[in-house]
């Protein structure tokens, strides 16, 4: 490799310097390289492609013979101490092999068992690792010559893999060409080869759509890509490569055959349906936009936290067996700041990932946002469109459309108190995320040594998305719905509960005042108390008068005495009851006792119960 990158300098500055070499002189120089590459010692310095195929499937012999090498690196693994081997990536295993003074460590890993990778730092400095994660273990991998070109590679094979969207026989072989080279050793007739100038018409067109989009990655900070079946495979031709035979010629002209080709322009396919709350264009590469927006990491997780969101839980993304799509479940409780009613709220998200969604072009993503524990919670839900395209390498438009559906009709009041308040809670969330979203770009923008000026299209909101991820929305997504009272709302209700209780309140004191007005009256007949105000009475009238007075007082006494005999009576016959009950009690009492010392004297009643008894 160094001894091809010197021939090349050297060339250009004989072309600057000298007169023009005749064609002659050309093609004898071209035959002294490839007659150098074909000695042994180049050889053994410089392996092709052919070779490393060869070790790798004479290596893993359990691995199905059909697998193709696409890619290997120097690299060493960390066990008790730093192991020094290389790294074989085919499309459906990772395999690392060591072989020290006959002391050999072999690791296979497939890729769908891969949770995340993640760049990591050798002693917290050296940025030359990756960190493979499964479900059980984990393997740090460090030494890299280039660990951010090496990590856009494993990448973009893990992604292929978690899709089930193996690279058909041209990509892959273009891929194997952009790493080694055009010289790897084969010919047309070794099985499915194609030779790296061979015109790739339909096939290769969806790869042209994605070959800029690795610059994102290329300088951007590390991704913690948690076991998702997203597919943020950015795609281009300035892969790296191992210490390999690609020349600096070969990488500037493979570099300029891509600039040149410029991608159609993307259009989703799938209706956008609801209110739009965000139109933006970002200076971010789509893969790395798709996984700040639906990867846990640490954009999520710094969204989560400002917006003050708690216990979220997010699942991987899996296969739905019915649909065959990728799901994954978002579950967080947001805080509800009213002063009435319940403090959080629980959000449950699904997030779909549609069917037209490709790595690198399109992501297509539909979220259903459900709550509980609110007000009229299982009378609504919240369906919210993401949908994320390829504008360029470096850029990407990114759109959210929200509406809210209901499960049953409400009425019409309780039906604009739900609106009013989703929007509100909707348009909370999307200032935020657009805010962070803007902040990434200016990171990265800087991180590249590039101007901060950040193109964005922003449509007039009047109303943005409260969740996420979920969203994150998170997420993710996750895309948390808001039914929380406005404060309008509360106060009106909270001063009308008050009126109610000082009416209710002024209603009891008039009865109360009422009644104790009548207490102090002293009781008398209607008709004693118009002879007394009236005017003077005769003595035949007084006496009359107190006749009749003496005679309802007669009554009422005799009314008394009626009374106190019933009174009397049914408490004898209550006596009685209870005289007779305790009778029989004692009789039973006594019956029984009488009845078990017969049974005690008697020796024979002793046996036959012992005989009943077994």
């Amino acid at each position: 490799m160094k001894e091809v990158s010197t021939i090349t300098s050297k060339e250009k500055i004989y072309h600057e310097n000298d007169p023009q070499p005749s064609n002659q002189d050309f093609t004898v120089k071209q035959c002294e390289r490839k007659s150098k590459k074909k000695a042994p010692w180049y050889s053994a310095l410089y392996p092709t492609y052919k070779t490393r195929s060869e070790d790798f499937k004479r290596i893993f012999k359990d691995i199905p013979p059909e697998e193709r090498l696409v890619v290997d690196y120097s690299c060493a693994i960390q066990r008790e101490i730093l192991i020094h081997g290389r790294i074989y990536a085919s499309q459906n295993f990772l395999c690392f092999y060591a072989n020290i003074f006959r002391w050999e460590t072999q690791v296979v890993v497939k890729w769908k068992d891969i949770t995340s990778i993640t760049k990591e730092k050798s002693a917290l400095v050296i940025p030359n690792a990756i960190l493979i994660h499964t479900n059980s273990e984990k393997h740090f991998l460090t030494s890299f010559a280039t660990r951010d070109k090496t990590y856009l590679m494993l990448f973009r094979i893990w992604q292929h893999a978690l899709m089930d969207q193996p690279m058909s026989v041209q990509e892959m072989w273009h891929w194997v060409h952009v790493c080694y080279g055009d010289e790897l050793g084969l010919t047309s007739d070794d099985e499915d080869y194609l030779p790296g100038d061979a015109k790739i018409s339909t096939q290769l067109s969806s790869v042209q759509g994605l070959e800029e989009s690795a610059p994102g990655l290329r300088k951007g900070e590390e991704v913690e890509a948690e076991h998702t079946q997203h597919n943020m495979s950015p795609r281009d031709r300035d892969i790296p490569t191992d210490s390999s035979d690609t020349s600096e010629s070969e990488e500037l002209k493979n570099q300029s055959s891509t600039e040149s080709k410029l991608p159609e322009p993307i259009s989703c396919p799938v209706k956008h349906e609801g209110k739009m709350l965000l139109n933006e264009v970002l200076p971010l590469n789509i893969d790395d936009l798709f996984t700040l927006i639906f990867t846990y990491n640490k954009f999520n997780m710094d969204l989560m936290e400002t917006m003050k969101y708690t216990d979220v839980n997010v699942s991987n993304w899996e296969e739905n067996e019915t649909s065959g799509l990728k799901v994954r479940v978002c579950r967080l409780v947001v805080p509800v700041s009213q002063p009435v009613g319940p403090k959080t709220c629980h959000v449950t998200e699904t997030q779909v990932l549609q069917a037209c969604s490709k790595p690198g072009t399109l992501y297509v993503v539909e979220v259903d946002a459900v709550n509980a524990g609110v007000p009229y919670c299982d009378s609504f839900y919240i369906a919210t469109h993401y949908c994320l395209t390829r504008n360029s390498a470096k850029e990407a438009t990114f759109t959210v459309h929200c509406q809210i559906k209901y499960r049953k009709s409400v009425w019409g009041l309780v039906k604009g108190f739900i609106e009013k308040n989703v929007w509100a809670g909707l348009e909370d969330f999307f200032k935020n995320l657009g805010k962070a979203l803007g902040e990434e770009c200016n990171r990265k923008l800087l991180e590249r040594g590039e101007e901060v000026t950040i193109s964005q299209k922003r449509e007039s909101i009047k109303a943005v998305t409260y969740v996420p991820p979920p969203e994150p929305v998170v997420a993710p997504t996750t895309t948390p719905s808001v039914t929380t009272i406005s404060n309008d709302m509360v106060l009106w209700i909270v001063l009308g509960v008050l009126s109610l209780l000082v009416l209710l309140n002024a209603v009891l004191y008039y009865k109360l005042s009422v009644l104790e007005h009548y207490n102090k009256e002293p009781r008398m007949s209607s008709s004693f108390d118009t002879l007394i105000i009236g005017e003077e009475r005769s003595h035949e009238q007084w006496v009359t008068l107190l006749q009749k007075q003496a005679l309802q007082h007669q009554q009422e006494v005799n009314q008394w005495k009626e009374n106190l005999k019933s009174i009397v009576s049914l408490l004898r016959q209550a006596e009685d009851s209870i005289v007779k009950l305790q009778s029989n009690i004692q009789t039973a009492v006594s019956e029984r006792v009488m009845a078990s010392l017969n049974t005690l004297s008697d020796p024979e009643s002793i046996s036959i119960n012992k005989k009943h008894e077994l």
